[in-house]
Parts: structure tokens; C-alpha cells; sequence
């Protein structure tokens, strides 16, 4: 895996990501941030010219 990313994520699932974050701003709007935050993983990595691994860890 020479020149590779790996990049683990949970499972976007409401109310399982980000738990201690929503008990301030709650379930909904903490799972669109969590959401963001793939997003943004997403946009910052597509443009590296080597090997990407997701991977999600289902709960």
C-alpha cells in the first residue's frame, strides 16, 4: 500500500455519530455536520494522485 490513503469513518447513521456533539445541538443537525465533515474528506482528498481506502465502521 505505498502512496496510499486509508480513512476510517463511521456509518452515516442519525444519532449514532458525533454522540457527545449532540447532546448540545442534537441528533438532526449533528448528523448534517457529520455529514459535512465526509464532504469535506471527500472534496480535500480527490485530488491526491494515489490510492484511497474508505473505510466505515458499521454500528
Amino acid at each position: 500500500m505505498k502512496n496510499s490513503l486509508i480513512i476510517f469513518a463511521r456509518n452515516p447513521v442519525m444519532g449514532k455519530v458525533k454522540t457527545r456533539l449532540a447532546e448540545k445541538l442534537g441528533a438532526e443537525k449533528t448528523f448534517e455536520i457529520y455529514n459535512k465533515f465526509l464532504e469535506n474528506i471527500y472534496d480535500k482528498t480527490k485530488i491526491l494522485n494515489f490510492k484511497k481506502y474508505l473505510f466505515f465502521r458499521i454500528i
